[in-house]
């Protein structure tokens, strides 16, 4: 029988893992390399077509 906070197996002296501070960080920098992409091509092209607006 299963007391009470166990889990099905063998969790004797190995403590959960809480994410900290570089967990999060890491998790930031992640995000921030894959969005940063796209943004910099929108901004790039909007500016290409405003600088294309301007010369016409």
């Amino acid at each position: 029988m299963l007391s009470k906070g166990k889990a099905w197996g063998y969790n004797g002296g190995v403590k959960e893992a809480k994410p900290d501070w570089k967990d999060f960080l890491a998790m930031v920098l992640a995000l921030y390399s894959l969005l940063l992409p796209p943004l910099l091509l929108i901004l790039g092209l909007l500016f290409l077509f405003l600088l294309l607006l301007r010369l016409l």
